[in-house]
């Protein structure tokens, strides 16, 4: 049996992002229940039980676009090694990417999520790939991510909206800290006020999944972003299959301390994406900080 053993021994974080209309294009009947086509047609026996539970079309399609993401990392890996960078790798994955795929192969792909509010695990012809494969997804606005990341990492990935932030939820849910954070770089960088809050939610929503599990994370205190922010975040165009991110340092309280590295970039002009990569093993206790 062939295994997906290049996850395990690459050092980076690999990013898979689509809306769900690239890939489903006009094929509007995955909204309905008793759909049987193609693309569902690449869901395990277990994926499709679990997605003919739900009945909010939109949410039938964003969770089936996820699995569908997941699964092109994984078979494109075995079948065309990917270039190493080092860091975060981003690739928007389209219609034809998912149709010229193995059908059978993406069958014997899983993407399952044991308990509600823990991170999907990954399966390889029914053997759980979690000990050497750490993975996250979101989704927003009908785009949909996928982040995995090599077994000496945890990886969370988010996906929101620019928004503003009301003065009652930035001190609720950012740190003094963050704050002045925001405020220095809204005044010295080309970046807008809510951009900055956005990306700061993004890193906050990423070490959640994480470490969101673990007894006493808290949202407010224990995500800090510490570096200056010295030009604005890259926009990911859809030609590029490694573009650059921007790269930030980051403390997350996981159970201990950890540093941490996050990256951003827009996906579109209102639209932003950041990843949270811990190392395991890297962390100092909170009392020592």
């Amino acid at each position: 049996m062939i295994k997906p053993s290049y996850l395990s021994e690459r050092k980076e974080t690999f990013i898979a992002v689509s809306h769900v209309d690239e890939i489903l294009r006009q094929d509007n009947r995955v909204m309905e229940k008793s759909c049987n086509n193609f693309f569902t047609d690449l869901l395990s026996p277990r994926e499709f039980q679990s997605w003919d539970c739900f009945r909010h079309p939109v949410r039938r399609r964003e969770w089936l676009i996820t699995r569908l993401l997941a699964k092109h990392m994984v078979l494109s890996g075995i079948t065309k090694p990917l270039p190493t960078t080092g860091g975060p790798m981003i690739q928007f994955v389209d219609h034809y990417d998912i149709l010229s795929g193995d059908s059978s192969a993406f069958c014997r792909t899983e993407l399952l999520s044991s308990v509600k509010g823990k991170a999907p695990k990954l399966f390889w012809f029914g053997e759980d790939m979690s000990p050497f494969i750490s993975c996250s997804a979101s989704h927003s606005g009908g785009w949909v991510a996928v982040a995995l990341s090599d077994s000496k990492s945890l990886v969370g990935v988010d996906i929101e909206k620019v928004k503003d932030f009301s003065d009652v939820f930035r001190r609720s849910c950012f740190s003094d800290h963050e704050r002045a954070w925001i405020e220095l770089n809204s005044a010295t960088s080309s970046m807008s006020h809510e951009e900055l809050c956005t990306l700061l939610w993004t890193f906050k929503e990423s070490a959640f999944k994480v470490g969101g599990v673990c007894k006493g994370f808290l949202l407010r205190t224990d995500v800090n972003v510490m570096t200056v922010l010295e030009k604005p975040l890259p926009l990911l165009g859809q030609t590029e299959e490694v573009p650059e991110m921007a790269y930030f340092n980051l403390e997350v309280f996981i159970d201990g301390w950890h540093w941490a590295q996050g990256a951003s970039c827009f996906i579109t002009g209102d639209r932003l994406l950041s990843v949270l990569t811990v190392k395991k093993g890297e962390k100092k206790h909170y009392e020592n900080h």
